[in-house]
């Protein structure tokens, strides 16, 4: 299980401050910021998949920003049924019948389920990007079916370490938000970067890491926690 390693990951490094303030930055630039970051987490991935400690430099502002969008475009792919249900949704909306109001419950749940499903098709998708750059990672969606299938195992696992990683880190939020809105900013930007590390052992356990192997690693060696 990963998400304990996944929650002190963004800490292992000298200047984890400094970055993660400027992830923070980056939070409040729509769009631009958005795919910088996105860009920045997939170098996060191949930092994990090359055994090097610690976080990336923020020093390649156009690269992230071409990965972080070609990231989304990919993501959408997976999306499409939840656009499908949203705007049904919104049409739902319009109406004041219960059928509508029933139909739109169901189909929240439909999509609920649906976006339950795909995540270890999406995080295959992302970690084959991160180790190629090629787009094709997110198209091959039989691919990613059988990285999701082979190994039951595996699958169920990252399951369950998400759900755990996930309480753990809204509470950690929401007590950083309510004593201090910068504290409950910065865990927020650390819990962005640690499900990227959580991502990077899924690949290395599908084999998208290349020569890592398809072995959980353990995390990189620490750096410390100093500022």
């Amino acid at each position: 299980m990963h998400f304990m390693d996944a929650l002190q990951y963004p800490m292992q490094d000298k200047g984890w401050l400094g970055k993660l303030a400027i992830l923070v930055v980056l939070l409040f630039i729509p769009i631009f910021g958005w795919f910088v970051i996105g860009g920045y987490e997939l170098r996060l991935i191949q930092r994990i998949y090359r055994r090097e400690p610690g976080l990336p430099e923020w020093d390649d502002w156009g690269g992230d920003l071409s990965r972080g969008f070609m990231a989304f475009v990919g993501g959408l792919i997976y999306s499409i049924p939840n656009i499908i249900i949203a705007c049904c949704n919104a049409g739902l909306g319009q109406s004041d019948s219960g059928g509508a109001a029933a139909l739109s419950c169901l189909l929240n749940f439909v999509s609920l389920g649906y976006s339950l499903l795909i995540t270890p098709l999406v995080f295959s998708a992302i970690a084959h990007y991160a180790a190629t750059e090629d787009f094709s990672a997110f198209t091959n969606i039989s691919a990613r079916i059988q990285d999701a299938t082979s190994n039951l195992n595996n699958t169920l696992m990252l399951y369950v370490d998400l759900i755990i990683f996930y309480i753990i880190a809204w509470i950690i939020i929401a007590i950083g938000i309510l004593l201090c809105c910068i504290p409950g900013l910065l865990a927020i930007a650390a819990s962005s970067l640690a499900v990227y590390y959580i991502i990077a052992q899924w690949g290395i356990q599908i084999g998208a890491a290349g020569g890592a192997g398809p072995q959980y690693m353990g995390p990189p060696p620490q750096q410390g926690f100093s500022f």
